[in-house]
């Protein structure tokens, strides 16, 4: 997330509105899309309550597969479709495309 010029941009991120993994009730919030001057691009708006997803360039809304989510492992999975699906511009170590959530870019894992 970054801020420039009066707009505040989500780039690479993974957002949802998970579920309690025990007993499959909603918890948290959904993801606000109603202020102008955010800037949503490269993320999964991945979404149990299936609200309304902000629109951007390369935005998807799919399950991240996490490799264990359960046990707030939140690496991404063999065949996540956040593997190599974030902004062009930011590249993993590899020098691959980066991966959406927080193991992708320059800092990421390969």
């Amino acid at each position: 997330i970054s801020a420039t010029n009066q707009d505040l941009y989500y780039t690479n991120n993974i957002f949802g509105f998970f579920n309690n993994f025990t007993t499959q009730t909603p918890i948290g919030r959904a993801v606000s899309t109603t202020l102008p001057t955010l800037v949503w691009n490269y993320n999964d708006i991945y979404d149990f309550a299936n609200n309304t997803h902000p629109s951007g360039v390369g935005n998807i809304n799919s399950d991240p597969m996490f490799s264990d989510a359960s046990n707030y492992n939140f690496q991404l999975d063999t065949g996540s479709p956040c593997i190599d699906t974030g902004d062009p511009a930011i590249s993993d170590p590899d020098s691959s495309r980066s991966d959406m959530g927080c193991y992708g870019g320059p800092g990421g894992n390969l």
